[in-house]
């Protein structure tokens, strides 16, 4: 049977993008999308559906909705976007 293309229900964090975490002895943030998030708050995504960023760590950041907790990775190519070539 062939593909029938993306599930209409995609699971939202798909339409988040962490580019960026930043981890130190007293501060830890992500870049999500545009902007920068802090531990304890809110974290749109496309639609009317909210994260809430829960822990930031060095590659990853964990995010929870509705009791679940969820890993979104630094996006792959967001630290050598500028190496692209050569």
């Amino acid at each position: 049977q062939p593909d029938q293309g993306p599930i209409p229900t995609a699971d939202p964090i798909r339409s988040l993008v962490c580019s960026a975490t930043l981890v130190g002895p007293n501060f830890r943030a992500a870049i999500i999308g545009d902007a920068v998030y802090r531990v304890g708050q809110k974290v749109p995504s496309k639609g009317p559906i909210q994260y809430v960023l829960k822990e930031v760590l060095p590659d990853r950041v964990l995010l929870e909705r509705e009791g679940r907790v969820e890993s979104l990775r630094i996006h792959p190519h967001s630290v050598d976007d500028d190496q692209e070539g050569q």
